[in-house]
């Protein structure tokens, strides 16, 4: 009578524990983002002139703008 099995795992409880640590990491990271959404949301509600303000920046001449450089032509 042998206790252990031979062979390890088979196919099936491979493929079926990654699909279960895959759907579980997904889902993990779609609760970090819904979560982050929400803490924006109230921050955004208790605040509104914060992220008006965030968004208009005064930019001087060759100065960098995200990803690009601005330049003021004559």
């Amino acid at each position: 009578m042998k206790l252990r099995k031979e062979g390890g795992y088979s196919p099936f409880e491979v493929i079926g524990g990654a699909l279960i640590l895959s759907i579980g990491i997904s889902i993990s990271y779609f609760l970090i983002d819904w979560m982050n959404g929400v803490k924006a949301d109230r921050a955004r509600r208790r605040n509104p002139l914060q992220q008006s303000e965030q968004m208009i920046k005064k930019v001087e001449p060759g100065e960098e703008f995200g990803s690009y450089v601005i330049t003021f032509q004559l």
